[in-house]
């Protein structure tokens, strides 16, 4: 049997007779050998893959701010998710789920601990995302020992940023550090030394200004 003619006639079927929603079967010429159709369940097929549900990843998103209110930006490279727009920069997190303890203020198992993730090759999904400027960004903060902080209502909405990717699902989390002048000299000589592409603006000259995804958009507003 020549195998590419068979391919072709069953395509050609499919096509033309056994189509999806509307199966020709009095038609057919292999009706009488179809278990569907004998079965009086010719629209059940093709069965649909089920779509698997994609993973949570989680993010803050720094809000790096001088003593004028201007914001941190930093350009992503040209590869990776946001290829050449600007976004702030994000710290990954790792969520750990907690372990239920005999005590009175035990955590139930669902419950779960945040972490950041302090090298990229912990989490291949952001393998190619952690970039330099965020690496330099994170080990700066650590060694001064500042660390971020929950923003107010009142400024901006901290509620995590829900922003869907063909893999996954990216929530990302208002986090401020204000930084003195000195400090802001101090990180910005840092980013520039390491030739990274940077802007200090305030949220209205960003977004007129910048390129930002929606998302960064989304964390503004």
């Amino acid at each position: 049997m020549n195998s590419g003619l068979f391919a072709q006639a069953m395509m050609d079927m499919g096509a033309t007779l056994c189509t999806r929603s509307k199966p020709a079967c009095l038609l057919c010429p292999l009706q009488e050998d179809c278990l569907a159709h004998a079965e009086g369940r010719e629209t059940d097929y093709p069965v649909k893959a089920k779509k698997q549900p994609k993973p949570s990843k989680f993010s803050n998103a720094l809000l790096i701010e001088d003593i004028d209110g201007k914001i941190l930006w930093l350009q992503r490279p040209d590869n990776g998710i946001w290829g050449g727009l600007w976004s702030l920069p994000l710290q990954f997190v790792e969520k750990i789920a907690g372990k239920a303890t005999k005590t009175a203020t035990a955590k139930k198992p669902e419950d779960s601990d945040d972490r950041l993730l302090e090298v990229a090759s912990n989490e291949k999904v952001y393998e190619a995302e952690f970039t330099t400027a965020e690496q330099i960004i994170n080990e700066w903060l650590d060694k001064h020992k500042l660390a971020a902080k929950a923003v107010s209502k009142t400024l901006l909405d901290d509620a995590p940023i829900k922003h869907s990717l063909t893999h996954f699902h990216w929530y990302l989390t208002p986090q401020l550090v204000t930084l003195t002048a000195k400090q802001t000299a101090e990180i910005t000589e840092a980013l520039q030394a390491a030739e990274i592409n940077i802007n200090w603006l305030n949220a209205v000259d960003a977004q007129a200004a910048l390129g930002l995804p929606r998302a960064m958009v989304k964390i503004l507003e």
